[in-house]
């Protein structure tokens, strides 16, 4: 029942009613407060001035939400969705022992590493179109501590050898005949380099030369002395199937790799010739 009580200075009411389905009323038998408007209740409980129920969506402003004795549900997606300075993308990280997925790493730091799968390398050098077509040609940068590695595994098979000593080896009559470019930037300072035969040249001489030249354009059948060249390794003999020789001469800097004849012989084709090539830097 509704009371006026000028008396005591004050005025209690159960239902004030505003009109168009919009008023404050005590909900049944209990302290509290409801506020309806067009059917949406908002509840007020005395015992504290915080919003039981909010539906819709509400606009938050100058509020701090502490998560600690709050609850957010809410996935990793829509989390970086919220988030506009991420780093990466994908999934939010929050693990001690993470799985990571094809990750790009920088430079990091660390005490040991425990690798269950192969550990990839860095980039890979690019041969000319006049050595692009031997059997095998894969190579790749390592870095161990400040040393840097790189390799060459090649396959000879294919390309061409001529009769003269010190000729380029590649595709038939083509140009751009190397093997790839060293350079300081990717391989580091030069420190030492070697060979190894991991199976013997056939199809063509079986005594291999190696040089590196400052231009990238040496052609197959041409000699290597024609270019300002460095000759790296001579082998002076047929190579034998694992035998290792070192590298007498610094490759230099941004100079290109070249293998050439080690001796005349019968031009052809090689059908075998498998080479490691390691040059180490720092």
């Amino acid at each position: 029942m509704p009371l006026l009580d000028l008396r005591g200075g004050s005025i209690r009411v159960d239902h004030l009613d505003f009109g168009r389905e919009n008023f404050i009323r005590r909900a049944t038998d209990t302290p509290v407060l409801e506020i309806v408007s067009n059917a949406v209740i908002i509840t007020l409980p005395t015992s504290a001035l915080t919003l039981a129920t909010l539906t819709g969506t509400e606009t938050l402003t100058n509020k701090t939400i502490d998560l600690a004795s709050n609850t957010l549900i809410a996935t990793s997606a829509q989390i970086a969705a919220a988030v506009t300075n991420e780093t990466g993308s994908g999934l939010l990280v929050f693990a001690t022992s993470p799985t990571l997925t094809t990750p790009v790493i920088g430079a990091a730091t660390g005490t040991s590493l425990s690798l269950t799968g192969a550990l990839a390398g860095g980039p890979s050098l690019t041969p000319g179109t006049g050595a692009d077509g031997a059997e095998t040609l894969d190579s790749g940068v390592w870095t161990n501590g400040t040393i840097i590695i790189t390799r060459w595994l090649v396959d000879l098979t294919n390309l061409v050898g001529s009769t003269t000593d010190l000729d380029i080896i590649g595709e038939s009559a083509a140009a751009n005949c190397h093997f790839g470019q060293f350079t300081t930037a990717v391989n580091g300072v030069f420190t030492g380099g070697q060979v190894t035969c991991l199976e013997v040249p056939a199809g063509g001489v079986t005594d291999i030369d190696f040089y590196s030249a400052t231009v990238s354009t040496g052609t197959e059948n041409d000699l290597i002395t024609g270019l300002t060249e460095t000759a790296l390794l001579t082998s002076g003999a047929a190579w034998g199937a694992g035998s290792t020789k070192g590298m007498t001469a610094a490759i230099p800097a941004n100079d290109y790799l070249y293998i050439v004849n080690g001796a005349g012989g019968v031009p052809g084709t090689f059908t075998a010739g498998k080479f490691l090539i390691e040059i180490f830097g720092t």
